[in-house]
């Protein structure tokens, strides 16, 4: 169990990095749009796919996270 919350752990980070990542690039698309409706709006839908995608992750962590206390 140890070594799964390590390995859990570990890549929840790299997760969240990339999360973190696809945030800032998207809101750089919207703001450097400079008023140019396609980037504004491709930028707008990297930022909610990127935040459903962060709800997601959260997520299964605590769904793991609940069967490891019960199993554990």
């Amino acid at each position: 169990q140890e070594l799964l919350g390590i390995m859990m752990k570990a890549f929840m980070g790299v997760l969240g990095s990339i999360a973190l990542a696809m945030f800032v690039y998207g809101g750089f698309l919207v703001m450097a749009s400079g008023g140019n409706e396609e980037k504004s709006g491709k930028g707008t839908q990297i930022l909610v796919w990127s935040a459903l995608g962060v709800i997601i992750i959260l997520s299964a962590y605590m769904l793991v996270k609940f069967v490891l206390e019960i199993i554990g």
